[in-house]
């Protein structure tokens, strides 16, 4: 149950991080990208990137925090 809850821990701290970053691209896109095909694109490729992102930023923390509470 242990392993479980770790993992359930670190699968919702990785969602946070996804909606973070989620929430800085979508200002910076809205505010200095022009809207067409191209951005469609790049987009795309940004959202693939940022999923395992955000997963190893997760994993780091949650590593980390583990460590200062031993």
């Amino acid at each position: 149950m242990k392993g479980f809850t770790a993992k359930l821990m670190l699968f919702l701290f990785s969602v946070v991080i996804f909606i973070f970053l989620w929430k800085i691209m979508q200002y910076i896109f809205n505010v200095f990208v022009p809207f067409n095909p191209m951005t469609e694109l790049i987009s795309f490729v940004v959202i693939v990137v940022m999923i395992p992102t955000s997963m190893i930023l997760a994993n780091s923390s949650f590593l980390l925090f583990q460590k200062s509470f031993k």
